[in-house]
């Protein structure tokens, strides 16, 4: 069932009959990747210590404040989370992006660099396990990400439609966080431009990180203690209500939500 892959934060709100959907994809075996060199069924191939984890996601405020929250997420996990916010690096109200030097060079990737380039592989990866570590706290690129589908370009389009649902749950979520915590609409709206970059705007300049003067500006009095204040962002969506989430999600929310429930027909169970 769905509801056994989504991360957990959802499944009190998200509908009983997504919830329910028994898909089950046999060819994607995320434990023994199926990309690996001699497993490939086609031109694709990542290297097994990487697979298709060469990939820095964006991590939502509320959802790294479950991260730092749980006892369950790897102390090398633990320890590179921390190095980021010491170090300034692109740790932002709005959540955890990849810097944007980075963005720009995975945005122009070469086919074959994806699955083979450990310099890109992904900070929240357990090295020691081989396997994801924040798989209940992952983002939605992540949670919907599929290299093979059991049911072909219906299922591939299942994915698909649950990334754009999930991505937008997630910018919601987050921007609810943030509005109860006063940040204004324009605050959160200048943090927006940290995402999903392809190219610098004219006069734009980026590093690996953000100077430390940045960092207290766009911080709102919190700079002081990211990890608490991403705490507090966990705490407040989680304590959300059914109708208190719809509110968020908005009409646009339901609509890609109907969306995605209507691509469930069809389907070959």
């Amino acid at each position: 069932m769905i509801k056994s892959q989504l991360p957990e934060i959802y499944l009190r709100w998200f509908p009983k009959v997504l919830l329910d959907f028994e898909i089950q994809e046999k060819k994607a075996t995320c434990e023994n990747c199926a990309l690996s060199a001699g497993k490939s069924p086609d031109k694709r191939s990542y290297q097994s210590h990487l697979k298709c984890c060469t990939f820095h996601p964006y991590q939502p405020n509320y959802l790294m404040g479950q991260i730092l929250s749980s006892p369950e997420v790897p102390v090398e996990v633990l320890s590179r989370i921390h190095r980021k916010i010491s170090n300034f690096e692109y740790v932002l109200p709005i959540g955890v992006v990849a810097p944007i030097p980075h963005q720009i060079e995975f945005n122009h990737r070469q086919e074959s660099e994806f699955g083979n380039r450990e310099d890109w592989l992904c900070p929240y990866f357990d090295r020691r396990q081989n396997r994801c570590g924040i798989w209940k706290s992952r983002s939605s690129v992540c949670t919907s990400f599929y290299c093979l589908s059991s049911y072909g370009s219906k299922g591939f389009e299942f994915w698909d439609e649950l990334s754009d649902y999930i991505s937008y749950v997630e910018m919601a979520l987050m921007e609810e966080a943030l509005v109860m915590l006063d940040f204004s609409p324009r605050q959160i709206s200048d943090q927006l431009q940290f995402l999903n970059r392809f190219e610098l705007e004219p006069g734009e300049s980026f590093g690996p990180v953000l100077s430390e003067a940045f960092h207290r500006k766009i911080w709102n009095g919190y700079a002081e203690d990211p990890v608490k204040f991403y705490q507090k962002c966990f705490d407040i969506v989680s304590n959300l209500t059914q109708t208190q989430f719809k509110e968020a999600l908005g009409d646009q929310g339901l609509v890609l939500q109907k969306k995605l429930l209507a691509t469930r027909k069809g389907f070959s169970l």
